[in-house]
């Protein structure tokens, strides 16, 4: 199973402005909690973790379909620190999908860092924008 959560993360993490074919399942970042380090529960948190950058994916994706069609272009600085905390949260989360029990506490509290900077940084561009 964990194999092809790691597979299917590979084929989702497109840079920014690709254009993927999945559909938007939320608009914000999901909390994620695990209640313990069993197998079971690490591979709902895999799991979740893995919709939750598809659901990032499509609302980068959007974001720059939206602006494109505007004729807005975001300002540089702020698209840079979008994808630098979009290849922050990336990484992260494949770490996540391949980390064994020995390893996991350290890549689940990476990727929510990363999660979680991604979500600031999107809400700091979104504040700027309105």
């Amino acid at each position: 199973m964990k194999v092809l959560y790691t597979l299917a993360l590979f084929c989702v993490a497109l840079p920014v402005g690709a254009n993927p074919v999945l559909p938007l399942m939320a608009t914000a970042p999901t909390a994620l909690t695990a209640a313990s380090d069993t197998t079971t529960d690490r591979d709902s948190y895999r799991k979740k973790a893995h919709d939750d950058v598809r659901d990032w994916q499509q609302k980068l994706h959007d974001f720059d379909a939206k602006a494109k069609a505007e004729g807005k272009h975001a300002d540089r600085t702020a698209k840079a620190d979008l994808n630098k905390a979009w290849d922050k949260t990336k990484i992260a989360s494949r770490k996540l999908q391949t980390a064994g029990a020995e390893g996991w506490n350290a890549a689940k509290a990476e990727y929510e860092t990363a999660s979680r900077k991604l979500a600031d940084t999107w809400h700091k561009i979104e504040a700027e924008r309105s």
